[in-house]
């Protein structure tokens, strides 16, 4: 008999590939042509499909969050779900075939090419589908052979011990303790420093950790960049068209004024001649810094956020610490008085309805003319932003002079002073 599971699509893999674990399915599937079109699936989607679905599974296991609705359709049991290099190395035919076709050099050469990368989220995506290969091949008495040929496992290791990127350590552990489910694997293990438990009888369960514990949980200490250059005072947003897309994302935060906000940074970003500045780094260190000082609702952050047509990778990022790194020198110079804007159009920009402390915000303006008053300063609607007290930003003193903050409820002092903090 020779039966096929054509019909059932997807649900039909699984047994599949049970089928591959066998001499005589795989001699029945490779005749049918089968394992040469899943061998080009594999290689170039369903690795990191299978990526995916384990990095979902070890999600829902280790989170401690109440399951959701239909998450028991994610069963696991804590065994890595089969894979098809892994289940094709179990017959002397599949090693044969694999073989042939050179799929194990193309892994063990992306490894050692992209092991250590860390700025490509592509490249570590796929690093991470060709290791769970990797593991899988060699999880077996026949597939453990390919790896220790080739001398890939050192490289793992060092990966593991050693990549800037904590979710591939995370892979190159998984893969070890598959790589430690053979005899043969668990002892070329322990010559680099890897301990595998065994049973009562002295069989490797795949579990494996490092003797130098300290060494592998160790995290490399970064620097944030030195940024160096003449004139480093926060410049200003370089054209009308970005002002008015923060302000837009200021208001996001204001309910009376959000919807029009909203419908503001859409305009600007479905025009042509607009739509360039959502790809600003300077923008966007102006939206990040607004948003992670004012009270938004998480939607509303996402929105945000998503307007941007920027990846966060490591040169965006020190772009990034360069401009914060600007505002710090733009506080110095002026003295550290003032950490935000004038508002032109009179709207509270900090998340609350009006109507609910209008009595609040009389009472700070107040404090604030007071406050003008006794140090000589008049507001004639003509001071520079940088000495201007508005309602409702953190005022600043200089380092010189420090000021306990201690909330809004202060009994021996006023409002202002209440306001006022130590300059770092």
């Amino acid at each position: 008999m020779q039966p096929t599971l054509d019909h059932l699509g997807e649900l039909g893999h699984p047994l599949l590939l049970k089928f591959m674990s066998t001499d005589a399915g795989f001699r029945y599937l490779y005749d049918t042509e089968y394992i040469e079109k899943e061998m080009h699936a594999w290689f170039h989607e369903r690795n990191q499909q299978y990526v995916v679905l384990v990095e979902v599974y070890l999600s829902k296991a280790l989170t401690t969050d109440p399951a959701e609705e239909g998450d028991d359709l994610l069963v696991f049991d804590g065994i890595a779900p089969p894979h098809f290099y892994g289940e094709m190395v179990k017959t002397e035919l599949g090693c044969q075939v694999l073989a042939e076709k050179g799929h194990f050099s193309d892994f063990t050469h992306f490894i050692r090419q992209h092991g250590f990368d860390s700025d490509d989220s592509d490249i570590t995506m796929k690093l991470k589908s060709v290791l769970w290969a990797v593991g899988n091949i060699g999880a077996s008495e026949g597939g453990i052979s390919f790896l220790e040929d080739d001398e890939i496992i050192p490289v793992i290791i060092e990966i593991a011990d050693t990549s800037p990127v904590l979710s591939i350590r995370g892979t190159c552990f998984f893969v070890i303790g598959l790589i430690a489910s053979t005899e043969q694997g668990a002892e070329i293990l322990s010559d680099y420093g890897w301990t595998t438990a065994t049973t009562a009888l002295g069989l490797p369960t795949g579990m494996c950790i490092p003797v130098d514990i300290e060494k592998f949980m160790a995290l490399p200490t970064w620097q944030t960049p030195d940024v160096v250059g003449g004139d480093r005072r926060l410049p200003l947003l370089k054209s009308q068209h970005e002002r008015d897309a923060i302000e837009a994302i200021e208001n996001l935060c204001n309910t009376v004024v959000a919807n029009a906000a909203s419908r503001t940074l859409a305009k600007l970003k479905s025009k042509q001649e607009t739509r360039h500045i959502f790809s600003s780094t300077q923008l966007l260190h102006r939206a990040l810094h607004t948003i992670s000082t004012r009270r938004y609702r998480f939607p509303v952050r996402k929105y945000a956020l998503e307007l941007f047509d920027i990846k966060f990778d490591a040169p965006v990022l020190a772009e990034l610490a360069q401009h914060e790194h600007q505002a710090y020198e733009e506080l110095k110079l002026t003295g550290g008085f003032v950490i935000g804007h004038r508002n032109h159009h009179g709207h509270h920009t900090h998340g609350t309805r009006r109507s609910r402390h209008s009595m609040k915000a009389k009472s700070r303006r107040q404090s604030n003319a007071q406050f003008r008053q006794t140090n000589g300063q008049e507001d004639d609607g003509n001071q520079p932003n940088a000495f201007f007290i508005p309602d409702s930003p953190v005022v600043v003193r200089p380092k010189d002079t420090r000021v306990r903050v201690t909330g809004f409820e202060a009994p021996d002092q006023t409002l202002a002073n209440t306001l006022l903090m130590q300059a770092d």
